[in-house]
């Protein structure tokens, strides 16, 4: 049966990402009508859609709760991926603490909701670490996201970031500038998703930031078999089922730590797998 599918997206990437068009047509080579729709386009009625797969809605947290609105809005017209549930789960990365609490090795994260407690917390943090990262509980592409040294330097950026909600404060880990940050991707249904491939992104030499648009590097490797079993662990405590997903792991070469799960709209680095946006598309019986 062929499907009606919206590849959720938002103002500026109408055109789809490089990895959002490689799914487009590996979707498309199957038969199925498939367009990119931006989530803050109220024209769209979404009943119209078999399946609504979210995928670079990168703006979404600059406008959290209009996004928790539409999603609920979605799920209840038509099949949202990933579920609302999870959507909700994952829009704050205090997620990362109930990984910890169920054993699993993350990032060390303080939560912090006011400036008073921020500030204490990242005041103890310096003196053992020496640096640390400080930034939004709700937020992606390392946006306000700040590397601290100084204690005096921090007053402004609590500031900025307890605008938008709490403030997570974690050591910060050399190793990510040196062996970088291993993201794997898994693909699936229900309680069922496999391991794809992976990628190793590395900051520049004057950043901490791995992102490409902070001038990072991306290259697909072979994982580690104990970072894939360490991935699977962290998703067996995720509360609700997924059908794709991105875990960041940073430390991975001697002591493997969960920085992410990412559910909402993680890029899924199509490009380097030849193989993943097919079976992508399989996965979600398409």
């Amino acid at each position: 049966m062929k499907k009606a599918i919206a590849m959720v997206t938002c103002d500026d990437k109408l055109a789809g990402t490089i990895d959002d068009r490689i799914f487009y047509d590996a979707v498309q080579a199957r038969g199925h009508k498939v367009c990119f729709c931006s989530w803050t386009d109220e024209s769209i009625d979404w009943s119209q859609y078999d399946l609504v797969l979210i995928r670079s809605t990168w703006d979404y947290y600059r406008k959290i709760q209009a996004y928790l609105d539409w999603a609920k809005r979605v799920s209840s017209l038509t099949n949202l991926v990933n579920p609302l549930a999870v959507i909700l789960w994952n829009s704050s990365k205090t997620y990362l603490l109930h990984l910890e609490k169920n054993g699993i090795p993350i990032v060390p994260t303080i939560v912090a909701g006011s400036f008073q407690d921020a500030y204490k917390a990242a005041d103890d943090l310096i003196a053992i670490h020496q640096k640390i990262v400080v930034k939004p509980a709700i937020s992606a592409a390392a946006d306000l996201t700040n590397l601290v040294c100084h204690i005096e330097n921090l007053p402004g950026a609590i500031l900025k970031i307890l605008e938008r909600g709490q403030v997570l404060l974690q050591p910060y880990f050399e190793a990510v500038c040196i062996s970088g940050e291993v993201s794997l991707m898994f693909f699936g249904k229900e309680n069922s998703v496999q391991y794809s491939h992976a990628v190793l992104k590395k900051p520049k030499s004057d950043d901490f930031r791995v992102q490409v648009d902070f001038g990072g590097t991306v290259e697909g490797i072979k994982a580690p078999g104990n970072l894939i079993e360490l991935a699977r662990k962290a998703l067996a405590k995720s509360p609700f089922p997924v059908s794709y997903v991105r875990v960041d792991i940073i430390d991975w070469e001697s002591n493997p730590k969960i920085a992410e799960l990412e559910l909402i709209e993680p890029e899924l680095f199509f490009r380097f797998s030849p193989r993943a946006a097919d079976d992508f598309a399989s996965a979600l019986k398409l």
